[in-house]
């Protein structure tokens, strides 16, 4: 973890959701191009302003990204690598997973894994729901997926523990 010029650790992460921010909420989105160019901004001109003052720094950081995004920006995802970043799970598509089904959400889960895995090399670590909410089913996917952190919760700034089934 980065430290601050008085030694504090300072942890920073980035969504990189691209257009599934509107897609996700609703397909038709994808026919309006002025709803869609907020969501090219971050990958178009964001994401190389942000790389580039990390670089500057010497940070390290965690972005989270669909596997939908990633399939379709690899060069971004090649960027982000290159210069040390991690990768965490962020879905596939971004869709609310508060509306899906267990299968569906598990769906979500197995193809944002697998293209994780397929460009970075390795499994996902990190997790971030799509919809800043967790299903019914969330915590123990994530437990049996064996993912060692989620970043969702807004209540502290200290890592905390869940029981899952006592």
């Amino acid at each position: 973890m980065p430290l601050t010029p008085k030694g504090f650790p300072v942890l920073l992460s980035f969504d990189i959701d691209a257009e599934t921010m509107w897609t996700a909420r609703d397909p038709k989105n994808a026919e309006r191009p002025i709803v869609m160019s907020q969501g090219a901004y971050g990958w178009k001109v964001g994401m190389p302003r942000i790389l580039d003052l990390l670089a500057r720094y010497g940070l390290r950081v965690t972005f989270f990204v669909p596997g939908l995004v990633m399939e379709q920006r690899p060069a971004m995802v090649e960027a982000i690598l290159k210069a040390g970043h991690e990768i965490a799970h962020h879905s596939w598509s971004h869709a609310w997973i508060v509306n899906l089904t267990l299968e569906q959400e598990r769906e979500e889960m197995d193809k944002g894994i697998e293209i994780i895995k397929r460009m970075t090399g390795r499994n996902p670590v990190g997790y971030r729901s799509p919809a800043a909410e967790f299903s019914p089913h969330t915590l123990r996917m994530l437990a049996e997926y064996g993912f060692g952190y989620s970043s969702n919760y807004f209540d502290d700034d200290s890592p905390f523990m869940h029981r899952i089934d006592g």
